[in-house]
Formats: C-alpha cells, structure tokens, sequence
C-alpha cells in the first residue's frame, strides 16, 4: 500500500488565552498583544509511506517505511525585549520497521510469537527570531537539531486450553539527540548532545469465562522522551540539561461483553508517573516544561454499543480518574498533594445514530466535562461543561466512487465554555474560550476500492 498526504495552512490565528474576567466578558475576544504581533502558524508538510503485507506458511511479515518533509514557522505573542518571538523550522523525518508473527509450539502448548524493530530518524533546521509586529526580526539562534530513535520488541502469547492465554514481552528504546548551534545572540554556543534508553517490559492474561464473557488483567511499563520542543532551552539555544524523560509502571483489570447486539467494556486501572513532563510558561512569554518528580493516577473506564434495530444504535463512554502529585517540588512551592491540572475527574460521551439502508445517516451526541485546575497550586478551576451535536449525512456509490455529502451542528445551546486551558500561564491568562454555536457542510468523495 502506498500513502500519500499533504497539508498547506497558510494561516492558523492563534487568538491567545485570556484571564477569567476577560474571558466571561468578551469570550470571543482575542489578547491585544495576540493581534499586535500577529500570533498564529504557517505549516506545509508532505508525508508518504509504503506498507508490505505477506502472510504465508512461515508466518506474516508487516514492513513499513515513510519520510515526511515539513516547513513550519509560528509566531508567538513575545515582543522582542523579551527574546525569540518567531520560531520557524525545516524538517526532514525518515523512518522504516518490520515486524514478524509466528504460531509454534512448547510443550504441547499453543505459542504466538512477535518480534520488530523500527528506526526514525528527524533532522530539523530550526532559527529563532524576534517578532516585528508579526515579521521576522533580528535572527537570535540558529542551530541544527537531530533526533535518531530505535526500538526492538518481543512478545509471546502462550494458549493455555481453549479459553486462557498468557503474553509477556518487552521492547528496548534508545534516542539520540544531537544539537549544533550555528549562531547564538547570546554568544554562548551550546552545542551537545544526550541519549536517553529504556526497557519497557509488559504481561498479562486473558480469560474466556464464557462465550460472550472475556476478563483481563495486566501490568504494564512505558517510557516517553520528551520532543524537542519539550527539551529545548526555552530562552536560549541547545537542550534543556535537566529536562528527564516520563515513565510510568500501571496495573488494570477489566471485562468484554458481546452478546445479542450489546457490546461492553468495564476497566480499572491504577498507574505511578515517574519525572511527568508538565508545561509552564517562562518569565519571557514562551511554553517551557519540567519534570515532576511522581505521580499517581487511578481510575476506571466503561463503554458500550447497543444495536437497538431499525438502524439505532445507543454508544457511549465514561470515565472517571483521581490524580495525585506524590513528589512535586519547583521554585514557586511544593505542590505534592495536590492534583494533577489539566486532568478532569469525569468525561462522558453519548450518541444516538441512525442508519438507514439507502446510505443516509443522523447522529445526535452529548459530550460533557468535569472541571479541572489549570495551575499546580490547585488555585484555579476552569468550569465544566456539556455540548449537544448533531450530524446528518447520505452516501452514495457510483461508478467505483462513494460520494457522502453531510452537514452538521455542534455546541447546539451555544453555551460558554473553555475549549483550551493554558497551564500554569503568566498573569492568571488560562483561559481560551471556544467556539459558539457553530455550521459545518462538507463533501468526502473516496474510491470505493480504496476503502476496503
């Protein structure tokens, strides 16, 4: 399979967020220091990948490779006594995997092993420049930044009987970034380079406690390095020496029903963050981020899809989480105790569809949010909110084509909320407000073939 895709936004406005008073006042306004330097992005990009698929007597192999080129540059609300205000870069990011599956045996017992490895590979020439009422100004740094990452993983599945499988495994990741600063208004060059590994190790055990009826259970790692707008000096050049990749170690333990035309999932979880990556806002205006030392999240998940005939089907998803700092200590307090910001408690989504047989549909669907602090200091909340929608549409197949207009509404009772929350932003401006009530039409027209 070949994929091929290509994006040009000339201009995404960026109107700023806004402190609480203001937000409630004038929720469509836009910060004046926003408009003053014109703050918004200017993205091109082209990505394509080929995909190989074989499946045989030895088993199936899955190889992949892809290359994207990306030219970006955003302009930030920073006026130039304060530093780099236009950030714009040139990147070049090649990659390939294989992975390989085989059924055998142990023993007398039923295996299923995987095994992989893939490379990526992202070379970026990133300048930085003050911001002249939203033009390049003076160049402040120029360097180049390479990011080289490479995985391997293995995994086997044992078949214990015809309803008990066991599975192990684990995967290795090392990454390299490398940056050469080619000029530094600073006068100071930081060039240097870090390489950050880790062993993700997984297991756990499925049961088929009746037909209809699977339980589950299992352990997990994960190892997340930061991007290298994480870990980039926030008003300087070269990499952020203290920034530390996230990692985590979590349990869970749930159920899958499939009976009669209802579909249901229940889980549990528990999950311990080591050094979580959280943005902040520097003295100068740009997003910056640190590490908090430990973390604690626990929680349960529930979704379902009922297939009530006539072309109705009832779906929805709940999910409730409690989150708590452990070990969390910066330079304005000590915040262990207190929660997570950004994370609310409770997210619930409900939709009713109808299909009919000539290719028309109808949704309707209600989306509801918990409120959330926006700072570390557990200070200030951002409210919760509810959102209705409705979506109608009709497809059509002719001559190998599927022609699908459709049309929709969202935020139907044009309620007030914050669709975006700065975290921990300079001068109380967290908030974001979003949309209105808002129209969209739109037409997707695909080959029939290419969506088998």
């Amino acid at each position: 399979s070949l994929l091929v895709s290509a994006v040009d936004a000339p201009r995404a406005e960026d109107p700023g967020a806004l402190t609480r008073a203001d937000a409630d006042a004038s929720p469509g306004a836009a910060r004046p220091l926003n408009v003053a330097l014109d703050a918004g992005e200017e993205v091109r990009e082209l990505r394509a990948g080929l995909v190989l698929r074989h499946a045989g007597a030895a088993g199936r192999v899955d190889a992949w490779a892809y290359g994207v080129a990306r030219d970006f540059e955003n302009r930030l609300a920073v006026p130039a006594e304060q530093g780099a205000g236009v950030v714009a870069f040139e990147r070049v990011a090649p990659g390939a995997g294989v992975q390989f599956e085989r059924a055998w045996s142990l023993l007398g017992r039923e295996q299923t092993v995987l095994a992989g490895v893939d490379v990526q590979h992202q070379d970026d020439d990133r300048t930085r420049h003050t911001n002249v009422a939203g033009e390049r100004g003076m160049l402040l740094l120029a360097q180049r930044e390479r990011v080289t990452g490479a995985g391997a993983f293995l995994q086997n599945t044992t078949r214990l009987g015809d309803t008990v499988e066991l599975f192990a495994g684990g995967r290795y990741d090392v990454v390299r970034f490398d940056v050469d600063v080619d000029y530094d208004a600073s006068g100071v060059p930081p060039s240097g380079r870090r390489t950050l590994d880790a062993w993700s190790p997984v297991g756990g055990v499925r049961w088929q406690a009746l037909a209809p009826l699977s339980l589950f259970a299992s352990v997990s790692t994960a190892f997340q390095t930061p991007t290298t707008t994480e870990l980039a000096a926030p008003d300087g050049g070269g990499f952020d020496p203290d920034l530390e990749p996230q990692t985590s170690l979590g349990g869970e333990v749930g159920a899958r029903l499939q009976h009669e035309g209802i579909e249901l999932g229940v889980a549990g979880f528990v999950l311990r963050v080591d050094d979580q990556i959280l943005r902040f806002e520097s003295e100068s205006g740009r997003d910056a981020y640190r590490n908090a030392g430990r973390s604690r999240r626990f929680g349960a998940e529930a979704d379902w899809r009922w297939f009530a005939g006539s072309g109705f089907t009832w779906s929805g998803a709940l999910t409730w989480i409690d989150t708590e700092f452990r070990d969390y200590v910066t330079p304005a307090g000590d915040f262990a105790g207190n929660e997570e910001p950004g994370t609310p408690s409770w997210q619930v989504f409900q939709e009713v569809r109808w299909d009919h047989g000539s290719g028309g549909f109808a949704a309707f669907e209600a989306f509801w949010i918990d409120d959330l602090w926006v700072d570390d200091a557990n200070r200030v909340r951002s409210d919760g909110y509810a959102l209705l929608g409705l979506r109608a549409g009709w497809a059509i197949e002719r001559g190998g084509w599927r022609i699908a207009p459709f049309a929709a509404a969202t935020n139907l009772l044009d309620q007030r909320y914050d669709g975006t929350v700065r975290l921990n932003a300079l001068g109380g401006r967290y908030f974001e407000p979003g949309p209105g009530r808002a129209f969209l039409l739109g037409l997707e027209v695909a080959s029939a073939r290419s969506r088998g």
